[in-house]
């Protein structure tokens, strides 16, 4: 079997908005899941069975402890995937003639972002899980603004897709 290097097949680079969508979404759901059933789970163990509150502490206790560091997790791991997004439309080779193409499918990212981010937004301001996604500053920060970050993300992707800094001697897009 022969390997492909990683610098030939550079052709992705248009699907990276919806791949970021999907992905975040997921990823802070997730999150906000496991931290709020963790807290559940303890707080039950609390008030529903003998078990000494010490015990309890020890257990479930450090797991909510641990679970709290999604927070930031999430923020960083959002605020990543955009990094990669840029590196990956650096690295990628495309042909300026599909400038049309990309702003057309940031235009429909960001058409999409709108949903996301009222589904969101109902999540956010929801009864049960509301407490819990309030505690994800970062992310809900980034999800609640995620049009215009897509937006952002777009337009400098874009820049550095179709510029030709320190692209030049391999042509239109070669490294």
């Amino acid at each position: 079997m022969k390997l492909i290097p990683i610098k030939k097949c550079k052709k992705g680079a248009l699907s990276d908005l919806f791949v970021y969508l999907v992905i975040g979404i997921i990823l802070i759901i997730t999150c906000v899941m496991f931290l709020y059933m963790a807290t559940l789970i303890k707080d039950e163990l609390h008030e529903k069975t003998d078990i000494p509150s010490e015990i309890i502490n020890q257990s479930m206790g450090n797991v909510v402890w641990s679970y709290t560091s999604l927070k930031w997790i999430s923020y960083f791991l959002l605020v990543g995937i955009a990094l990669a997004i840029f590196v990956n439309n650096f690295l990628v080779q495309t042909h300026p003639i599909f400038f049309g193409v990309y702003v057309f499918i940031v235009i429909i990212a960001v058409i999409v972002a709108v949903p996301i981010s009222n589904a969101y937004e109902e999540l956010y301001h929801n009864e049960i899980l509301g407490d819990t996604f309030h505690e994800f500053k970062g992310a809900s920060w980034i999800f609640l603004r995620l049009p215009t970050w897509i937006t952002i993300i777009g337009i400098i992707g874009a820049m550095i897709l179709f510029s030709s800094l320190l692209k030049s001697r391999g042509g239109y897009g070669g490294l």
